[in-house]
């Protein structure tokens, strides 16, 4: 990772939502009750690097995804993510995006490293009750 990376991400882009705020019991799968919904683009460079983004919203709806991809990606970047609903739903506004089964996160090993290295990052620097 490059420090102080700004600006869009320009070709191959992986996109994902997750949630962080913990575990909330009785409340299984993609609950969001205190949480923040995140969305994460990781960008592979020909270097071997990434660079990533992961501007926060609050709902898993379509226009928050759209926003997310447009705050993050060029345009004529390729985006690839899982098929969850909202992000099929953007394929018709923007050509550009490609789904496929996330297959328990097998397909997108790289985007969980990433999303799974941010969190532990918060819960270490995190001063939470």
């Amino acid at each position: 990772m490059k420090p102080g990376s700004t600006g869009l991400l320009k070709k191959n882009v992986e996109m994902d939502e997750t949630l962080i705020g913990g575990y909330s019991e009785g409340k299984p799968g993609m609950s969001h009750d205190d949480k923040e919904v995140v969305m994460v683009a990781v960008e592979r460079l020909d270097n071997g690097l990434t660079e990533h983004r992961a501007p926060a919203n609050r709902r898993f709806r379509q226009r928050n995804f759209e926003q997310a991809a447009d705050e993050t990606v060029d345009k004529e970047a390729a985006i690839i993510t899982n098929d969850f609903s909202s992000w099929v739903a953007l394929k018709k506004d923007m050509p550009n995006i490609k789904t496929k089964k996330s297959e328990n996160g097998v397909a997108f090993k790289e985007m969980h490293k990433q999303i799974m290295l941010m969190k532990m990052w918060l819960k270490g620097n995190c001063k939470c009750p």
